[in-house]
């Protein structure tokens, strides 16, 4: 007895104890935790808003509709219980951040329209072949069905997404005596009985007033009414009406229960449809922090019919801070350099702009669209500078005559004059993601920028490519692996400069873009991802890149056979060669990277085993050149490429079946570039590594390579390329990758210490001291207004970069303006001989310029010009880059047309004066002509009527004087108001000679020097400067 107690005892331990352990996981987070809908027959009456119609003029009105749930010292977070919008309030300023636009009413637009901008969640999902949207206002919201519920510094809003099907006490369909005895005659209240009423509609093909066709149309319709009469319950009803029909039933009809209703069912015939409607139930935890808030969607929690429904994307908080065309402002998206695209420039026209995050993936078959800088890092944002007045009525009790109390409608009007923004950082699940700018024109007034994520990859093909089909057959594959991490996004609200005055804020982020990289700056530098650069690297002359050639396979013949041999085309000595002339020149501070120096040159085989080619010098002619370097202050820099390897030998340690990329339908991928002649992407001869064996080869490749003399290393690809794995046994999304390239910079880091990269994907800037081919500019959409320098203002002052060859650009003289904006350093791509075979080499015949001989003179002189503006602002940082409007300067032709129009024109003006004069001249003579023959007939002394009325003057003068000092104070502050308004910023006054905006920049520094650059081909004057055509001249 006593053995059975401690058993039970002990069973009841292990029980609570796992009570116990999933509480604590559910509360972290682990587990997914849905809270409980609201229990049938415990409706409760809510005030539910027609947000379609309810209009709110201001943001303060919003939000008194609202409920405070979380306060911490700088922000409030608030909650509307029926909508499941958020609103996020700072404290200091007052400004307001909404999750979904607050003045929706006003704008024009379908239901369906202002149902996408009321959702949090947009969900689009395949059914039966067939993409469909679910949006959250229409199948959450109006289905009652979002719950809230605190949690630590936030909350957590919960949405069941599309009708949840539970079995509900109400029978489908039901046969009529039945529904009229068991149910109708049993309910007593009258309000009760005209709802259920109100449901239920009466199917009999007895109705006198059917016709023989409708008849037919009902029997064909509802097969059982060749039986009996029936009831149907209407298929539409939500949740919230299912659920009061329940407690009607369940309270008035107490022998009604679930065998009673499986027996009406069967006799009516009545079967559910087979497969449940989609229903998808997820959550978002929203948590306030000190610098704004937190927004995370756990993957995991994701949950829906995975048998009958595939899952393409979520998008979350799309609206979120959106702005009005009706404004200006502008939508920022990260397309390369940056870029903006103005409200007022594209105001009533759709236009969509969207890119993936750290660009295309090789692990796809096909990979489509036009040419574009990749968005290297995962931010977004949007600005807008709301002015104006709205007038509204509100109604307020008053008094009447009668003593009465009335209600009376008051005038009232609220001034707009804010600006207003956000920053919103994706910092988790964002290698899954695209961001997509989306303005919405006709549809709507409403710009916003918004990230879909792909929890669960999936790519098509074409099975004509792998099996004899008739014609071709499009077969779609998703990947066995889904992201189970969260996708979490910060967002940075942004200030109003006045605010901030009238608050005393000192510390805030303004309202433009430059505030959202400042902003972007500083949640790096306070991650420790970024480090200011030390003195030692920013004292003396700016870095000059130069990247060679090493060895490239040649065709010969020996004794009349073809061959094919080694042929160098930059060798260890050379690169000696062309440091001391660069030397003699002035330029010492130079840093190389070397490409195609091992393991078979510029066509590669993977660094397992390192060895330089003899053509270029051999292992001991790299010895030897790192040693020359250090004594003569130089950076060298190896390239390795440890994502792509473009042959194999033997022994090398690399398998194609276990090392490779795999596609989704198992084949080896290459690494694709863009044909602007064909206008699409071609394969190169570059096979994808799995990022799954990168650490397993870069051992092998330290081993090999960490015995030679080094200063550092350049693994270019692995800051640029982020691919996924489908392989069937062991695959991998593009999150893994990203942890797995992570993982790899670590080591790499550890063992080298100095790192070169391409590119600058985000998560690599921690580990890059040097990064090449960095975008200094964007994608120059035609739906764009213009690149703007963010990852210039992100990374001065703390990493050193360049942009794309600057021999390789097609005018030079743009190239260095855009180094300038940037903050750049002059790189080019140079080789030291036998530059003519690399036209014979299809995979390198675009390496049509690169000969140091020739660009020798021209790198000294472009070197020097950039050398002698940047060299002191070093480690200084990017603070500002102001577009102007500017004026072209005319010709002479221009000056003298514009002389000969004008001197017309006052010649013109001169001559209707003297006409309106002369006419003057005559009506005064004759009224005076007339007047005197009226007093002669009148008998009027005129000269002493003058003398009269001249005396009356005098005497008035003395009161207007005493009237003129009392309106000297009111004039005095007329000038005072008139002088503020004078110093008030003003829209430019446009010639025909201004220039389009975005053409002339002012770049500021932080040690106080400003730039001004003319992108423009012909000379222009700004704040009283004169810029030659593609110049810059440098102040301070």
């Amino acid at each position: 007895m006593t053995d059975m107690k401690n058993k039970f005892i002990k069973l009841v331990s292990v029980f609570l104890s796992v009570i116990s352990v999933v509480g604590v996981l559910s509360s972290v987070g682990i587990l997914p935790v849905y809270a409980a809908p609201a229990k049938k027959g415990e409706e409760e009456e809510k005030k539910i808003i027609d947000y379609y119609t309810q209009v709110y003029n201001t943001p303060e009105q919003k939000l008194e509709a609202m409920v405070l749930k979380q306060s911490n010292d700088n922000y409030e977070l608030y909650y509307e219980e029926y909508s499941g919008e958020v609103a996020l309030k700072n404290k200091k300023s007052g400004q307001i951040l909404f999750t979904n636009p607050y003045d929706v009413a006003t704008t024009t637009g379908s239901d369906d329209t202002k149902s996408q901008l009321l959702s949090q969640v947009i969900i689009k999902f395949t059914d039966n072949d067939q993409e469909k949207n679910y949006y959250s206002y229409i199948e959450a919201a109006k289905r009652e069905q979002i719950y809230v519920k605190n949690i630590k510094n936030g909350i957590r809003v919960e949405y069941t997404i599309g009708k949840e099907e539970t079995r509900s006490l109400i029978p489908r369909l039901i046969e009529k005596s039945r529904f009229e005895e068991q149910i109708l005659s049993l309910i007593t209240d009258e309000t009760a009985l005209k709802k259920i009423s109100a449901f239920y509609t009466l199917k009999d093909p007895a109705d006198p007033k059917l016709t023989v066709r409708g008849i037919k149309e009902l029997q064909a319709t509802f097969p059982i009414t060749n039986k009996m009469a029936v009831y149907v319950f209407d298929p539409y009803a939500s949740q919230r009406e299912v659920n009061l029909i329940e407690s009607y039933v369940k309270t008035y009809c107490t022998q009604y229960s679930y065998s009673e209703l499986d027996y009406d069912h069967q006799m009516t015939e009545y079967t559910a449809s087979g497969t449940a409607p989609a229903m998808f139930k997820l959550a978002l935890e929203y948590r306030l922090q000190d610098d704004g808030l937190e927004v995370r969607l756990p993957a995991n929690g994701i949950r829906f019919d995975e048998s009958h429904y595939s899952l393409t994307y979520i998008q979350f908080l799309p609206y979120i801070g959106c702005g009005s065309y009706l404004n200006k402002g502008y939508t920022f998206i990260p397309d390369g350099s940056g870029s903006i695209v103005r409200f007022e420039d594209f105001a009533g026209k759709n236009l969509t702009i969207s890119g993936k995050i750290y660009g295309q993936d090789f692990a796809y078959h096909e990979i489509s669209g036009a040419h574009q800088q990749p968005m290297r890092l995962p931010v977004y944002g949007v600005v807008e500078n709301a002015r104006g007045t709205v007038k509204y009525k509100t109604t307020e009790m008053s008094v009447d005559d009668t003593g009465k109390e009335v209600e009376v409608e008051v005038d009232n009007e609220a001034s707009l004059d804010e600006d207003h923004g956000y920053l919103a950082i994706i910092t988790e699940g964002d290698a899954m993601a695209n961001i997509t700018t989306s303005h919405g024109g006709a549809l709507h007034k409403y710009a916003t920028v918004y990230t879909q994520f792909y929890p669960r990859p999936k790519d098509s093909y074409n099975l004509a490519e792998s099996i004899s089909v008739g014609q071709n057959a499009t077969w779609t594959v998703v990947s066995k692996r889904k992201y189970t991490g969260s996708y979490r996004i910060k967002y940075i609200m942004l200030t109003d400069e006045n605010k901030a005055k009238e608050n005393n804020i000192k510390d805030y982020y303004s309202v433009s873009w430059e505030g959202m990289a400042k902003a972007y700056r500083d949640y790096l530098v306070n991650k420790g991802d970024l480090v200011p650069l030390d003195s030692a690297r920013t004292s003396g002359d700016i870095p000059l890149y130069l990247e060679t050639f090493g060895v490239i396979d040649t065709k010969t013949t020996i004794l009349s056979i073809p061959v094919m041999v080694k042929t160098p085309l930059t060798t260890f000595e050379d690169i000696q060669t062309m440091t001391d002339e660069l030397a003699a020149s002035g330029i010492k501070n130079v840093i190389y990277r070397l490409t195609g120096y091992y393991n078979g040159g510029m066509q590669f085989t993977i660094p397992t085993r390192v060895k330089f080619e003899r053509k270029a010098g051999g292992n001991r002619g790299f010895n030897e050149l790192i040693d020359y370097a250090k004594s003569k202050g130089i950076s060298v820099y190896p390239d390795f490429d440890l994502a792509y390897v473009s042959g194999t030998r033997l022994i090398d340690g690399f398998s194609h079946r276990t090392d490779a990329i795999k596609t989704i339908d198992n084949r080896y991928t290459t690494k694709r570039r863009y044909d602007s002649v064909e206008q699409t992407y071609r394969r190169t001869w570059l096979v994808a590594i799995s990022p799954s064996v990168y650490t397993k080869l870069y051992e092998k490749f330290n081993k090999s390579f960490g015995k030679l003399n080094h200063m550092g290393i350049s693994v270019s690809t692995l800051g640029s390329d982020l691919n996924s794995d489908f392989d069937k046994k062991d695959p991998y999304n593009r999150e893994d990758a990203r942890e797995f390239t992570i993982d790899l910079f670590d080591k790499i880091k550890a063992d080298y210490g100095s790192l070169m990269i391409d590119c600058g994907n985000a998560y690599a800037l921690k580990y890059a001291d040097h990064i090449l081919n960095m975008s200094l500019d964007s994608s120059l959409y035609y739906y764009s207004s213009q690149p703007v320098p963010f990852m210039g203002m992100i990374l001065h002052g703390y990493v050193q970069y360049a942009g794309t060859p600057t021999n390789e650009a097609g005018d030079i003289r743009y190239e260095m303006l855009k180094i300038i904006q940037s903050g750049a350093s002059p790189y080019f791509l140079l080789s030291y001989q036998n530059i003519q075979k690399l036209k014979e080499d299809w995979r390198l015949s675009r390496y049509y310029s690169v000969s140091y001989e020739i660009w020798f003179d021209d790198l000294i002189k472009y070197y020097n010009i950039l050398n002698d503006a940047l060299k002191d602002c070093q480690s200084a940082t990017l603070e500002g880059c102001e577009f102007l409007y500017a004026e072209r300067i005319p010709t002479d032709d221009e000056i003298a047309a514009d002389k000969a129009e004008a001197d017309l024109l006052a010649q013109e003006e001169a001559e209707a004066l003297a006409k309106k004069e002369e006419k003057a001249a005559r009506a005064a003579a004759l009224k005076e002509r007339k007047a005197a023959e009226e007093a002669a007939e009148l008998g009027i002394d005129l000269e002493a009527e003058a003398a009269a009325a001249e005396a009356a003057a005098e005497e008035t003068a003395a009161d207007d004087a005493a009237a003129a000092e009392g309106e000297a104070d009111a004039a005095a502050e007329e000038a005072d108001a008139a002088a503020e308004e004078a110093d008030a910023p003003k829209e430019y006054e446009k010639t025909k000679y201004t220039t389009a905006l975005g053409t002339v920049a002012k770049v500021s520094y932080s040690n106080g020097v400003v730039f001004y650059l003319n992108f423009n081909s012909f000379n222009v004057t700004v704040e009283g400067q004169t810029i030659e055509a593609l110049q810059f001249i440098r102040v301070g």
